[in-house]
């Protein structure tokens, strides 16, 4: 594990409890439950649905209640332990976003609330190649990223110490998922800025291309 994630594993395993009272609430985040709502369309009911960077399982339990099996995955086992304690209906997997521990095609859909920011720029693009690579042909993913420009680790508003954040354009962004192999992809801003919301489709059988594995590590 390199130290970035360690970092962040740490930080996350300590404040666990923190964070879950401090966003356990929809309703703090202005325009996220019609974020759900609008992802959730694009989904076969009760199809299968990784959130990836679940956290303490706010969404979890959206998307369960849905009617979506979801795969709760988070880098933090104490985030997990509260994914649990709260819900019977997700699975829950601790994992590295750049080494999924999936095989291909395995997902319906994935969910990426506030989690990849939190890796350094230089991994983005391995990361949105596993997303690909676990997602079904004609899944959908959606991504939620600070936009700007330069990382590095500072405080955020849910918990007093520093945690690593990327800032990426919106632009630049969509070109990461288009070289992952990414078809359909858009961005559009969150009523909460910095914050947006990539969406993109990996293609259906017939329709796909490989992968540019050259961009792999760029951002």
């Amino acid at each position: 594990m390199d130290p970035i994630a360690a970092t962040m594993r740490a930080v996350y395993d300590r404040g666990a409890s923190s964070y879950a009272a401090a966003t356990d609430d929809i309703g703090l985040f202005p325009g996220f439950e019609d974020e759900l709502a609008r992802f959730s369309r694009r989904l076969a009911s009760g199809g299968s649905l990784l959130d990836l960077g679940c956290g303490t399982g706010r969404d979890v339990d959206w998307f369960a209640a849905q009617g979506f099996r979801v795969v709760a995955g988070d880098l933090s086992y104490r985030m997990l332990e509260l994914v649990a304690g709260r819900t019977g209906e997700a699975l829950g997997v601790q994992l590295e976003m750049t080494e999924l521990p999936f095989g291909g095609s395995s997902f319906a859909g994935a969910w990426v609330c506030a989690s990849m920011v939190h890796l350094p720029g230089c991994l983005l693009g391995q990361a949105l190649h596993e997303l690909y690579r676990v997602l079904c042909p004609g899944g959908a993913v959606a991504i939620s990223m600070k936009e700007g420009r330069g990382e590095g680790w500072s405080a955020g508003k849910q918990l007093t110490e520093k945690r690593w954040f990327t800032h990426v354009c919106r632009d630049e962004f969509a070109g990461l998922l288009r070289a992952a192999g990414f078809a359909e992809v858009g961005t559009h801003p969150c009523p909460r800025p910095p914050w947006f919301v990539a969406e993109a489709v990996k293609p259906a059988r017939g329709n796909s291309r490989s992968p540019d594995r050259s961009s792999a590590v760029s951002a």
